[in-house]
């Protein structure tokens, strides 16, 4: 539930501090693009289970890494190919997908290829974690980051950060949560 929370929670956020309109519009595009990468990770990540809950069962620690060493490149190839677009293309793509309802800043742009990358340490290893049984730790990690998001978002909003403020303040917490996850492996 927590993890839901983390992905959905700035929907609730940002029209109440930041209003409706270009704000709303703003971290809306950025997101679907954050949340749209993790389910493409789905289809680097389902093939590699059985092997990964098969090489943990059996403790078999080379077949395990390598196992997650693949589910991590099939992962970072659209990962790396998005962020590159974004790279070389970012303003182009919003312009076009937005028209003259908003325009994505280029520094919220900064903030999705981190979050993209964070994305997918993120759920490689939480991924890997939950298939093998690291229940508690995922739970954990998961409370400790919706503390987190909650005390950046008072301190965003009191701040008066702005969206792209709060965008950043959202990526720090979330690359931070991404760490955990990697770390309890």
């Amino acid at each position: 539930v927590a993890e839901l929370a983390i992905y959905n929670f700035p929907y609730f956020v940002v029209p109440a501090a930041f209003g409706l309109g270009a704000p709303m519009i703003e971290l809306d595009t950025v997101f679907k693009v954050f949340r749209g990468a993790t389910l493409v990770y789905a289809a680097g990540l389902d093939p590699l289970v059985p092997k990964q809950t098969r090489a943990m069962a059996e403790r078999d620690a080379p077949a395990l890494k390598r196992a997650t060493l693949t589910a991590f490149v099939l992962c970072a190839v659209p990962t790396l190919a998005l962020c590159a677009v974004l790279v070389l293309a970012g303003d182009h793509l919003f312009a076009l997908l937005l028209g003259h309802a908003a325009t994505v800043p280029p520094t919220a742009t900064k903030l999705l290829i981190v979050l993209l990358v964070a994305n997918l340490a993120q759920n490689v290893a939480s991924n890997l974690l939950l298939h093998t049984g690291y229940f508690r730790e995922i739970a954990r990690i998961a409370t400790i980051l919706t503390a987190a998001m909650a005390a950046m978002t008072v301190l965003t909003v009191a701040a008066g950060a702005g969206i792209v403020g709060f965008i950043g303040g959202y990526t720090a917490v979330y690359d931070a949560g991404s760490a955990l996850y990697v770390a309890a492996l």
